[in-house]
């Protein structure tokens, strides 16, 4: 998928790597940007519609991962969809899940949301320590540099950073992906030296970015 120059450093993600990448059903994270007859979009992706589907940025994924976490805890799309709109004002960002404080101080901004919006039943999960016990065991896999996400360790010695090859996941400390060297792994009989040879990585980063192709690639969809 191309990229303009004001995309680049941002990352570029399809609405199916996004679906992989987050482990959320891909008709869910569809609705999610696109919408629905009855239902307007959750986000509003970074970039504008590429070959007629939508092209979503780092931060845009970084807020899909936590609304998933926030709903595999038990708490409503309507209540998901309020606290985004009021952690925007709160906090100012237009990326509210993606900012440190929900991972250092969730309970307590989602405490403050909840009151706002008068949900006794997010107050419930929030006092039962359900919802951020799950979120910080996702989020202490992101890199907040500058109070917002900007690199998510997704998988052993694999990251996702938006400055480097467009976002794609790469081996850690390098700018090659994974789904070349698994590629490569895999043309060449599963041959580990010669492809880490022939990369310069290391033959432990060429199984890293195996492992997480077979769990996040295209071909584990």
């Amino acid at each position: 998928m191309p990229a303009d120059a004001h995309e680049l450093g941002r990352g570029v993600y399809d609405l199916a790597e996004a679906a992989r990448y987050t482990r959320l059903n891909y008709s869910t994270v569809r609705s999610w940007f696109h919408g629905k007859a009855d239902r307007e979009p959750v986000f509003r992706g970074d970039y504008g519609r590429v070959r007629g589907d939508y092209a979503i940025s780092f931060f845009d994924l970084v807020d899909l991962l936590v609304a998933g976490q926030l709903r595999a805890a038990g708490v409503t799309m309507r209540i998901v969809r309020a606290s985004y709109e009021v952690l925007q004002s709160d906090i100012g960002t237009s990326h509210p899940f993606c900012h440190e404080r929900i991972y250092t101080d969730g309970k307590r901004v989602i405490v403050a949301v909840a009151s706002q919006i008068g949900d006794a039943r997010l107050l419930d999960v929030v006092s039962r320590q359900q919802l951020f016990t799950s979120i910080r065991s996702v989020l202490k896999s992101i890199d907040y540099r500058t109070k917002l996400a900007m690199l998510w360790k997704i998988s052993n010695g694999v990251v996702i950073d938006p400055r480097r090859s467009f976002g794609k996941p790469v081996v850690a400390g390098t700018g090659v992906t994974t789904f070349v060297l698994a590629n490569q792994f895999h043309a060449n009989a599963g041959n580990v030296e010669l492809v880490a040879d022939l990369y310069a990585v290391g033959r432990r980063d060429v199984l890293n970015a195996v492992n997480f192709e077979e769990r996040y690639g295209r071909a584990a969809a």
